[in-house]
């Protein structure tokens, strides 16, 4: 029998404490899209070149790993750590604490 190892990184792992129902979550998780995506369309439009090239770099490294067999976490939560502090969107830090 085969056992998976547990999850590194456990998403939508929510505090039960914060958030005390099923309902609260799917709150949760509908805000963050609107703003998600909202953020990601300023991002777009606020970019410089050399962010853009930072940001292509990042998919290729994501590809990388999908092509290695692995889930490309890891790269996509180290280009998510970036772009949140990247300075055209200040406030993008926000959502990664959820």
């Amino acid at each position: 029998m085969f056992v998976a190892p547990r999850a590194v990184n456990q998403p939508l792992a929510f505090d039960p404490s914060v958030l005390e129902s099923v309902e609260a979550v799917v709150h949760v998780i509908e805000v963050r899209r609107v703003l998600e995506g909202e953020i990601a369309a300023l991002a777009a439009e606020r970019a410089t070149r050399a962010q853009i090239a930072q940001l292509r770099r990042a998919l290729k490294a994501i590809d990388r790993a999908v092509a290695e067999g692995r889930d490309g976490v890891a790269e996509d939560r180290r280009s998510t750590a970036r772009s949140a502090n990247a300075p055209a969107i200040p406030s993008s830090a926000c959502c990664s604490a959820f």
